[in-house]
């Protein structure tokens, strides 16, 4: 059966009930989205908001008390600098085994602190990405795509690193034999462009096992990667063309702008987690509405 949301939250709920709440540390601000997303996490008993950056503010104390979540229970992570504690708040994270969470701005700061290897986030060798979730109505799944908001530059090593990611984590959320597409404005191998080689060498790669059981494909245009008619009319054959799990885009504008438009334009459900380090990172855009933090919340249950 196709993935949804609805499976998403059942397994999260499955993992809670055998452990435990998982612990939130929470990086910026609390807006109205956060804290109500914040509460429904709580009630749902997915997790807890254990400690923040910066001190609360009036109308943040305000938007958690009209939670009925009590502030004092959050701890407060102080240093000079608000680069400081973001790293504290990422290490508290790896060294509790909690959900680190985006809160209200320091986009640039998190992802800079999160790729310092002082920090303790990633393993050696490893490349950390961002991955959206989404489910549209018009294929009744959950699509990946990667990756919008963390490698601005890629090439082969750190793409395939990304492929990678991608079908670790979509096997984490259920999906068992991910196909992956990696896109591009045409399905032909031009030897002059260096996206086409790269691709088609990843999907070598895919053919000879180093994604494990998966299927990896490109380059691909995206209405062939996605509807199984157009792939039939340009004669595009193999187990990913019209039925892709997983998009993977290059540049990064083209992963960014890809997941901006299905969240504005396809109005699908959504989440978005930075994946590839010892924990996930709840990290969702400012433009998506509260019930993708909490989506992103039971998201990253999964992936931890």
């Amino acid at each position: 059966m196709p993935l949804r949301f609805y499976d998403i939250f059942a397994s999260a709920a499955k993992i809670i009930r055998e452990n435990n709440p998982f612990p939130l540390v929470i990086i910026g601000g609390i807006n109205e989205h956060l804290a109500c997303e914040l509460e429904e996490a709580v009630t749902m008993g997915l997790a807890f908001p254990l400690a923040k950056t910066g001190a609360l503010t009036p109308k943040e104390k305000k938007l958690l008390q009209n939670t009925n979540f009590d502030p004092s229970l959050i701890e407060i992570i102080r240093a000079k600098t608000v680069s400081a504690e973001v790293r504290l708040a990422v290490q508290m994270a790896v060294d509790k085994k909690a959900l680190l969470i985006r809160g209200v701005g320091l986009r640039e700061e998190i992802i800079d602190i999160l790729l310092k290897p002082e920090t303790g986030f990633l393993e050696k060798g490893k490349t950390a990405s961002h991955i959206g979730f989404f489910e549209a109505e018009k294929f009744q799944r959950i699509i990946l795509i990667t990756d919008g908001a963390v490698n601005y530059t890629l090439d082969l090593d750190i793409k395939q690193a990304l492929v990678k990611n991608a079908i670790d984590a979509a096997r984490q959320i259920g999906i068992p034999q991910p196909k992956a597409a990696l896109l591009s404005a045409v399905e032909a191998v031009y030897i002059k462009s260096s996206t086409a080689t790269d691709d088609a060498i990843i999907s070598k790669m895919g053919d000879r096992g180093i994604f494990g059981d998966a299927f990896v494909d490109g380059p691909l245009s995206l209405d062939v990667a996605l509807l199984p008619n157009v792939a039939r009319e340009k004669k595009v054959q193999g187990a990913v063309a019209g039925n892709a799990d997983i998009l993977v885009g290059e540049p990064i504008e083209v992963s960014n702008g890809l997941y901006k438009a299905l969240a504005i334009y396809g109005q699908c459900k959504s989440a978005g987690v930075i994946y590839g380090g010892k924990i996930p990172v709840v990290f969702t855009s400012r433009m998506e509405g509260a019930e993708s933090l909490l989506n992103s919340i039971a998201v990253a249950v999964l992936l931890a």
